[in-house]
């Protein structure tokens, strides 16, 4: 297999590079959208000052839709290709996106995701019930109003009155930040942070704490944490990138089809709390128990494959 310029390059040098190559795909992609968002759909650049929540969205939603997407593309998706490219040459090996496992992680993933739901509930509301020392009172009630801005943004953005839309936005909101995501925090930082620190341990929880620190939501950090750990280690276990993004797109779609049915009228807010209160809070708790117990079969499942694949 052919190296790239940077194989021999140490942990630390490979983090860089991808934090350089993240930083200039970004901004090229950032402000090749606002060109063509400028011309495409005659957005003054004066509307993209100030707030940019739920106003902007129901004025501009194919400009933001736009912009979303070449976002997404610019920091997550392309980024990665070339850093792969730069160390290997085969950045879809690099990436582990050519690892074969088991048809049953295929399965046993997405019920991963499902199973925790309480459990992320609960971590939920017990982040939002943080509070800061006195003396940092004007940072938090300025989180606090950031995190309320980022739900009424997220609320406006899934909304969705028929089908197509439904389609569009589980392509846009939960197919390519899965895709995305995965590939930079478990197919590139995930593997860098193990190398630097000779951990993978470390590698896992670091790369899900930058994971969820880059959604700039603090009042979710700790849930978003624990998703990104629960993927990190269904990647080191399986080995393929595919069962993480799978996982991942699971959890996105459950969000944006629970938004469909909420705003539809089919279905009311107690979804969302399971696990929330102090009746439900055994719900909490056994579903972290069965998390762990589908993770364990995860494992067995997957070193029962390499077995028989050596065979």
């Amino acid at each position: 297999m052919q190296k790239g310029i940077f194989a021999n390059a140490s942990p630390l040098t490979r983090l860089t590079l991808t934090a350089t190559v993240v930083a200039l795909c970004f901004s090229f992609f950032y402000f090749a959208g606002l060109l063509v968002a400028r011309f495409a759909f005659h957005i003054d650049f004066k509307d993209l000052n100030g707030d940019l929540a739920a106003q902007f969205v129901a004025n501009h939603a194919g400009a933001f839709q736009f912009l979303q997407i070449m976002q997404t593309t610019g920091m997550f998706i392309i980024p990665p290709f070339i850093v792969g490219y730069l160390i290997q040459r085969d950045a879809p090996s690099y990436l582990a996106m050519r690892s074969r496992t088991s048809i049953q992680a295929y399965l046993i993933a997405p019920v991963i995701i499902i199973a925790s739901i309480p459990f992320i509930n609960y971590l939920v509301s017990f982040n939002e019930a943080m509070h800061l020392p006195e003396s940092l009172r004007s940072l938090e009630t300025w989180m606090k109003e950031s995190e309320k801005n980022a739900e009424s943004l997220t609320q406006t953005f899934v909304q969705a009155k028929t089908w197509k839309q439904l389609g569009f936005n589980l392509f846009m909101i939960a197919l390519l930040p899965a895709v995305g995501e995965e590939l930079l925090f478990r197919g590139i930082l995930q593997k860098q942070f193990t190398e630097l620190t000779r951990n993978v341990h470390a590698g896992i929880w670091i790369a899900a704490a930058v994971f969820s620190f880059m959604h700039f939501q603090f009042y979710g950090f700790i849930p978003r944490l624990i998703l990104g750990v629960l993927l990190g280690y269904v990647f080191f276990i399986t080995g393929s990138l595919w069962i993480p993004i799978l996982a991942h797109f699971t959890n996105n779609a459950i969000t944006v089809i629970f938004y469909y049915l909420y705003d539809a009228g089919k279905i009311d807010n107690t979804a969302q709390e399971i696990g929330t209160t102090t009746n439900d809070l055994y719900m909490a708790f056994l579903s972290l128990a069965v998390v762990v117990l589908l993770m364990i079969t995860l494992y067995l499942t997957e070193v029962r494959h390499r077995q028989s694949s050596t065979k």
